[in-house]
Formats: C-alpha cells, structure tokens, sequence
C-alpha cells in the first residue's frame, strides 16, 4: 500500500444519506463542532473523532466535507454540495449558523486551492518521493 503526504492535508468524505435540513439539527451540529474543534490533533490524524465528525455531517445531509488548514485562518471546514448545484442553499444555510471559532474558517463549497503544485509520496521502502506538476499540461 502507498502512503500519500500532501503538503496540504485535507480529508474529504462522501456522505451517503439524505436527511431533511432544520434548523435544530444545524444548531446541534456547531454545538458540538465548536466543543471538540481542537481535539482534531495538528494534522487531523484523531480517526474517531473524524468519524464522529462524518456521522454528525450525515446527519445533516448527503454532502461532501473536507477538513484541513485555512486559507486566512489556522484550520477550515468545508461542507460542499459535491457539484449538485440544487445543494447549494442547503450547505450555504449550514455554514451561516456556523460559530465564530478562532483559528477556524468555514466554507459552504470547496474554495481554490492555493498550492505550488508539489506533493510527495512515501513509497513502500520508506523513500520520499518528490513530484513538483508545476509544468504539466492537461489536453483534452
């Protein structure tokens, strides 16, 4: 198995449910976010705590999250439509009752990623292996 460090940890998952979105259930959501937002670990590594946190987004809906560093602040929370436009109000509605959290920011879809375009690979011997895709091209 190939292990995968990017420079930017995130962890994205896919919810797999649909719930109706109300307001209680929002406000349960940043209640608990807001006690156990420091208790992720430095590089998002506390599984349980993760899983926890896939369960209480699923409770919300069938979206997409990713949890990782900030853009403007220390760490962020996206919660995304996952591309379904007709989602869109909902995770907007989730993230304007998000609590203001020192360190945190919170998005309701996926921004830009504002990387170099390096990203490294452990290979199974334990070797780094270093890949800058600076130049690559994409041709469709």
């Amino acid at each position: 198995m190939v292990k995968t460090i990017f420079h930017l940890v995130a962890i994205s998952y896919i919810i797999m449910k649909t719930h109706s979105l109300n307001l209680p259930s929002i406000y349960r959501f940043w209640d608990w976010f807001s006690s156990n937002c420091t208790k992720f670990g430095q590089d998002f590594t506390n599984e349980l705590l993760l899983d926890e946190l896939n369960n209480r987004i699923s409770e919300l809906g069938e979206f997409v999250w990713e949890i990782g560093p900030g853009n403007k602040s220390l760490n962020q929370l996206v919660i995304s439509p996952g591309g379904d436009i007709e989602k869109l109000p909902l995770t907007k509605e989730i993230i304007k009752y998000a609590k203001v959290l020192s360190d945190w920011e919170f998005y309701y879809a996926k921004p830009i990623k504002n990387w170099n375009f390096e990203f490294n690979f452990e290979q199974l011997d334990g070797n780094i292996l270093y890949i800058n895709a600076f130049r690559w091209n994409i041709h469709y």
